[in-house]
């Protein structure tokens, strides 16, 4: 294989490998617009029914659930009011899971594969209602986006990698090559220039 041919071939794998990733990126947007579309048409459901009423509309009609909306004294008071919380309280965590997935960035020092652990944990605290493989792709393109190293990250984009249990082995691949090769170059300068030194006496 010549030289033209074989740069061709590795301009084509980078070139998949980034369409999978814009595929991967693209799911993702959509899963998010698709989430913001359903809260912004529950508040106004809300909105639509404090106007019509002038009651708020409880949080189980919202979210299709068809319970009485009054105290009717058939539960005790306290279990009606913990039942109220409860369902009030769901939305706001499934919220507070996404906006932590979404925001989740690798911190200095950690680990990738605590890192990734936690973005897996996530993923599936913020998309219940997907299948798994999807919350994989989608916990693998926010692992990649969140990632600390520049290199790491453009690598792994690079090779379009779609799991996130092999993107966290490629990533600690990686950042031990990287390792490796800057503990080697130290020793090397701390070689050369201590040589330096000894030749100037």
């Amino acid at each position: 294989m010549s030289r033209d041919e074989s740069e061709a071939t590795e301009m084509e794998a980078a070139s998949s490998g980034t369409s999978e990733m814009s595929v991967l990126q693209d799911a993702l947007q959509e899963i998010r617009a698709m989430r913001e579309e359903r809260l912004r048409l529950q508040e106004e459901l809300e909105v639509q029914r404090q106007n019509n009423t002038g009651q708020s509309l409880p949080i189980s009609l919202i979210t299709g659930q068809i319970k009485a909306d009054i105290f009717d004294g058939t539960v005790s008071l306290r279990e009606y009011l913990c039942q109220l919380e409860l369902r009030l309280g769901q939305q706001g965590l499934f919220q507070n899971f996404y906006t932590q997935f979404i925001n989740r960035k690798q911190r200095f020092g950690e680990e990738i594969m605590s890192y990734g652990l936690e973005i897996e944990r996530l993923a599936r605290l913020a998309y219940p209602e997907n299948e798994r493989e999807m919350r994989i792709k989608i916990a693998c393109a926010q692992f990649i986006v969140g990632l600390a190293s520049e290199n790491t990250k453009r690598l792994l984009q690079l090779e379009g990698v779609v799991s996130l249990e092999e993107a966290i082995e490629r990533a600690k691949t990686i950042e031990t090559i990287y390792d490796n090769g800057s503990e080697k170059r130290n020793v090397e300068r701390k070689e050369f220039f201590g040589e330096e030194r000894i030749a100037g006496k």
